[in-house]
């Protein structure tokens, strides 16, 4: 192995490190392309573009020839794509570096329904016939692909790929810049916040937490409840939050440093999402020392089954996640221990210490990838 070039949708921390992560893994130089160049919205929250200056990167976006200039000039390097679906040039560059002969391969997240009802249907019908026949010759000429939904392979299956190409994965994300690892105690455990953040949209799922915090409330069980971000459904959150009366702060789009501080003080962090192909915030949660509490609708649940660093509760039922909270906020045993887990689980999320394990599976299965 000479190389690894790695064909990128776009310039995300969510995957840039643990590209880095597999190159160092195997021992081999690296390089990213990307087909997206916008970067507003990592700048608006906050981010860096400077993160990952120290990496040999180039955006490609629709440039035909440049793509070709650089396929030509790295045609003994292997290749890993990061769209396969959507992206005329690199679709082709996919195709074209097989045809020379490359090693190829994908990282990508599973095909998702993330649109609510009736256009559900429509998403469904799609993932089955056209997006199978749009992305059979991608399969067909790739050695595996690298999920990045976690474990669930059933939508991966449905547009074509084998079981034996399916490498279970997920995304492996840094700290957050300027964060850092809180261990959880019993001052957590007596002042209970559950922290949620991301956009309140239907995907999401945030109205089943609200929903389990009434059945709480009901039940005697006090908790406080802080929620950031904006999106569609926060006024009807709102809503349903006064006339239930209950302990919950709509926070709003917070600063940087202020949405680190959350991170790093909750009880423990709550994903709710009902389809989300991964949930790269509940990392972020995890390595500031965060219990987690995560949906199975969620790729992210990975991490529970994986490190038991929390729980996990049914998809979109507010009972299931009322009896989960109220597992930990009335058991200071069973929070701590959890707690405790945290750290192992943060430290083998690494990007380049998961890189490392994945390396190996690769190399034990794909013999042309050793």
């Amino acid at each position: 192995m000479n190389g690894l070039l790695i064909w990128a949708h776009s310039y995300c921390r969510s995957t840039l490190a643990f590209y880095e992560g597999l190159a160092k893994a195997f021992g081999v130089p690296l390089k990213v392309l990307f087909w997206i160049r916008d970067t507003s919205n990592r700048v608006a929250v906050g981010y860096s573009d400077e993160e990952f200056s120290h990496l040999d990167t180039l955006f490609v976006e629709d440039d035909i020839d440049l793509a070709k200039k650089e396929l030509a000039a790295h045609k003994t390097w292997h290749h890993l794509f990061g769209t396969y679906q959507k992206g005329a040039v690199f679709r082709e560059m996919l195709l074209e570096a097989r045809r020379r002969g490359c090693p190829v391969a994908i990282g990508s997240e599973a095909p998702c329904n993330m649109r609510g009802p009736p256009r559900s249907i429509f998403k469904n019908l799609y993932i089955s016939t056209i997006l199978r026949y749009v992305v059979s010759k991608q399969v067909q000429a790739s050695d595996f692909i690298l999920n990045l939904s976690g474990d669930v392979d059933k939508n991966l299956q449905r547009v074509g790929w084998p079981v034996g190409k399916i490498v279970r994965c997920g995304y492996y994300s840094p700290p957050l810049v300027g964060s850092s690892f809180r261990m959880r105690g019993p001052a957590h455990w007596r002042e209970f916040t559950v922290l949620m953040t991301g956009c309140h949209d239907w995907y999401r799922n945030p109205m089943v937490a609200l929903q389990a915090l009434k059945i709480l409330k009901q039940r005697g069980v006090a908790c406080r409840t802080v929620i950031t971000q904006k999106g569609p459904l926060l006024e009807s959150m709102k809503a349903f939050s006064t006339a239930n009366q209950l302990d919950v702060e709509f926070a709003g789009f917070v600063s940087y440093e202020r949405l680190l501080e959350l991170y790093q003080n909750c009880s423990c962090f709550l994903a709710a999402g009902r389809s989300e192909p991964w949930g790269i915030r509940v990392n972020d949660a995890l390595h500031c020392g965060a219990p987690l509490v995560v949906s199975e609708g969620m790729g992210a649940v990975k991490l529970i089954s994986d490190h038991g660093c929390g729980l996990s509760f049914t998809n979109n039922s507010p009972v299931d996640l009322a009896g989960g909270l109220q597992s930990l906020i009335q058991d200071k045993a069973r929070y701590l221990k959890l707690a405790e887990r945290v750290r192992a689980a943060a430290e083998a999320c690494m990007p380049h210490t998961k890189a490392h394990s994945i390396v190996s599976e690769i190399r034990s299965r794909f013999p042309d990838w050793r």
